[in-house]
């Protein structure tokens, strides 16, 4: 990761070779994102776009919860970025990975069959694209478990079925204590295999943007719950936002974007 910020650093002052230039995917990433910033003249980690705020919001218990471990592993108030993403905090990966989870990172993708084949007993021909949902908000479908593959009941009898646990009720709902077990040491730690889910794209090499994804989520959380106390607002505050714009601002191309919506 610090390979890629540097490579970027040195594309923006114009300091990489031709040969270089653009060869990494990942370098495409935060250029996307600085790009995108800068047009819109907002901060590179802009609050109002990350759904984790409405999340806190509308589940105050989480958000307490949160706050109460982080104030736990961080006794002094906010850390050092080195600190917050090499600090144990088993409850704060917990709300990473429910927060993708519910927000539906990618919501789906298209893969199409390179030879006949069977899914859950459906023949599926050679050349037919076949919908993968990726975003699961509730109970899917029931199938017949013996249609799995051997890989499939494997995977499950080594894991197993967070659908039929405690992990699979409310899917609607965002709860990071769906991802915590109890160690042997009686201590919580994250379960990454507790409930399917994919919340990024896959592939040969799986999502680029992934682990960047992860730092910027997990900074943005530790220091946004620390330092505010969400509050869920009214129907009536709701309406009102727009009215405190300034005149004839209603766009991002405004110098005053920003001001205009505090």
């Amino acid at each position: 990761m610090e390979k890629v910020i540097n490579r970027f650093q040195r594309l923006e002052m114009g300091s990489v070779e031709a040969e270089e230039f653009d060869t990494c995917m990942m370098d495409l990433v935060p250029r996307q994102q600085v790009l995108e910033a800068k047009k819109a003249r907002r901060p590179l980690i802009n609050p109002r776009d990350n759904q984790s705020v409405g999340f806190m919001e509308a589940y105050p218990a989480a958000q307490v919860e949160l706050r109460t471990a982080l104030k736990e592993a961080f006794p002094g108030g906010n850390s050092s970025v080195e600190k917050i993403l090499g600090t144990n905090i088993p409850y704060l990966v917990a709300a990473c990975e429910e927060g993708f989870r519910l927000a539906g990172v990618a919501k789906g993708n298209l893969r199409q069959a390179t030879t006949d084949t069977e899914i859950l007993g459906c023949r599926i021909p050679k050349g037919a694209e076949v919908f993968m949902n990726y975003h699961v908000n509730y109970i899917p479908a029931p199938v017949d478990e013996s249609k799995r593959t051997a890989g499939s009941k494997a995977a499950a009898a080594k894991f197993g079925d967070g659908f039929q646990s405690s992990t699979g009720r409310d899917l609607g709902a965002f709860d990071p204590r769906r991802w915590l077990v109890k160690e042997m040491t009686d201590k919580e730690a994250f379960n990454a295999h507790a409930s399917p889910e994919l919340s990024f794209g896959g592939g040969y090499r799986g999502c680029a943007g992934l682990k960047l994804a992860w730092i910027e989520y997990r900074i943005f959380a530790t220091l946004l719950i620390l330092n505010e106390d969400l509050k869920t607002m009214s129907a009536s505050e709701k309406i009102l936002i727009p009215a405190t714009r300034q005149a004839g601002c209603c766009t991002q191309d405004c110098e005053v974007y920003d001001q205009c919506l505090m």
